[in-house]
């Protein structure tokens, strides 16, 4: 019935995993109108044994995805500090709500945080974050040129003989396919 009553509720039924689905839905269909009731539950934590709960981890994850559906960019100021939060998961996510509804500061930053996932010991989040980068490559190349050149200064290799593969290998992937993709030259930066 899109009753703004309901928010409250049903931002909280996004700790449930039986029915977050069916609240996401709820919540979306209620509009704009859900927005303050989202970031007020995003800074809501709560603990057990001193430890934030999966639930609300999850819940506060959720909030963020929906915000990248709902939010005016206006409506995400002040956000920028999930960049440095302890959950991988809201780190993530929040990368993404900053770089699609965020303003130029937000979005540098926020790719800043998400080329930090290419060191993650998760391969799926490695190829999120390559692909989040590829999509935005536009505006990222400066930063993926930036951190090429520091981690050769650094020392780090191209390429490896262990089974994962180095970030530095994948920064030089994501250049010479976003190079290729957007027609631009493609000499990688050296150290």
């Amino acid at each position: 019935m899109k009753d703004p009553r309901a928010i409250p509720g049903l931002v909280s039924w996004l700790e449930d995993d039986f029915v977050a689905e069916a609240a996401w839905r709820a919540i979306v269909a209620c509009g704009p109108t859900a927005v303050p009731p989202l970031l007020d539950s995003l800074r809501e934590k709560h603990f057990h044994y001193g430890t934030e709960t999966s639930a609300s981890r999850r819940r506060r994850g959720r909030i963020l995805a929906i915000l990248r559906e709902l939010a005016e960019p206006r409506d995400i100021t002040g956000l920028e500090d999930l960049l440095d939060d302890p959950v991988e998961g809201v780190r993530w996510d929040a990368v993404h709500l900053l770089v699609e509804k965020g303003r130029d500061t937000q979005k540098q930053r926020a790719f800043r945080v998400g080329m930090e996932f290419l060191d993650s010991a998760d391969s799926f989040m490695r190829s999120e974050c390559e692909e989040l980068l590829l999509r935005h490559f536009d505006l990222v190349r400066g930063l993926i040129e930036q951190e090429i050149g520091c981690r050769r200064r650094a020392g780090e290799a191209e390429e490896s003989f262990e089974p994962r593969e180095t970030t530095l290998g994948i920064l030089c992937r994501i250049f010479r396919k976003g190079c290729k993709v957007t027609g631009t030259t493609r000499t990688i930066p050296s150290g």
